[in-house]
């Protein structure tokens, strides 16, 4: 297995596309579950719930709030993924546990987190969800039995089901300050909705220069050939600071554009996807650029209108745009993001 140290897939710096909703179900029975003050799931103050009480536990993600990373990776296949909250934004949206016939609604996330393992010696998932109200947080780690269905790519996102689980935990409090109670759940089952891309991934190879050289060129990749064909995307934010081509100083400016690359059906590698950043474009001038960069494959894009060759200076001959444009992530890969600083 490869872990990725030469850099890192992660959300994008400045994302604009549209989000997909994952949910995450689990079902399960509970085991040592105690009311604190009631009532609460249908029992009052000080009581234990039955072990072996039904439980359904539903999780709600937001694949544009955090950030995503792809963790390694083992002969072209991604066996480690996740997505973890940011000090501004958390992915989970909302968590509902249902014990016996009552739900408990933990609401909006200010931590949360899903990570999906699976290479040989780590199958699992891992699920992370607590809200700033006291005492609220509910998580699970799930794991298939030696037999049981898993998932051999893996993206944190994709649609699957497991009903043959082994040593899986979790556990949880609710509390509002009037009604609480935690406790421990077993879980039996797991169905994960949210997209389906045939484990396809984006990656790069670097063909000359790096993220701190004057100039940094790599060259796109899919992992598999593209049914349909699509685009790849990238979102760049450059900020210039130096020298203006008249000769004045300046503190800084941003320029923010998009760029494309057509791929066409049963291709993976595409002759002209390079992305290459310079430090300047013609009429700029001279100095330091920060680029930060993310770029995602959507299968089946029909590229919107708005792109085409010369619109922003810094891309060149590319299909570019300086629009944002509306771009679902339900058929896309994960995100692949880079920050460069040439001068």
């Amino acid at each position: 297995m490869r872990r990725l140290a030469s850099y890192v897939l992660i959300l994008a710096c400045f994302p604009s596309a549209i989000a997909a909703t994952v949910r995450v179900s689990v079902t399960g029975a509970t085991k040592n579950v105690y009311v604190e003050e009631g009532p609460i799931f249908g029992y009052s103050s000080y009581q234990h719930i039955p072990d072996g009480t039904p439980f359904t536990l539903i999780y709600t993600f937001d694949d544009q709030r955090g950030k995503e990373k792809i963790l390694a990776v083992d002969k072209e296949i991604i066996t480690e993924s996740e997505i973890t909250n940011t000090a501004t934004a958390a992915p989970g949206t909302n968590a509902i546990l249902q014990i016996g016939d009552a739900t408990w609604e933990f609401g909006s996330s200010t931590l949360s987190s899903a990570k999906l393992s699976t290479s040989l010696d780590r199958k699992r998932y891992e699920l992370t969800f607590a809200t700033p109200a006291r005492g609220n947080h509910v998580s699970v780690v799930i794991q298939p039995s030696k037999d049981g269905t898993w998932p051999v790519n893996a993206d944190w996102r994709a649609s699957f089901m497991a009903t043959s689980l082994l040593n899986s935990t979790g556990e949880f409090s609710a509390d509002n300050n009037r009604v609480s109670a935690k406790g421990h759940l077993v879980p039996l089952s797991l169905t994960v909705s949210g997209i389906d891309v045939g484990g396809q991934w984006l990656s790069y190879t670097t063909i000359a220069g790096s993220a701190k050289s004057p100039s940094w060129s790599r060259r796109w990749h899919l992992t598999h050939p593209s049914h349909e064909g699509g685009y790849i995307v990238e979102e760049v934010t450059r900020t210039f600071t130096g020298i203006q081509s008249a000769g004045a100083a300046i503190i800084s400016t941003r320029d923010r554009y998009w760029t494309a690359w057509k791929v066409p059906p049963g291709s993976t590698d595409i002759s002209d996807a390079v992305d290459s950043f310079a430090p300047g474009a013609e009429g700029v001038g001279t100095g330091v650029h920060t680029v930060c960069a993310t770029a995602r494959f959507y299968e089946g894009l029909i590229l919107p209108e708005q792109f085409s060759a010369g619109q922003s200076p810094y891309a060149g001959s590319l299909l570019s745009s300086t629009i944002a444009p509306d771009l679902r992530t339900s058929h896309a890969t994960l995100p692949v993001s880079v920050k460069a600083t040439l001068q």
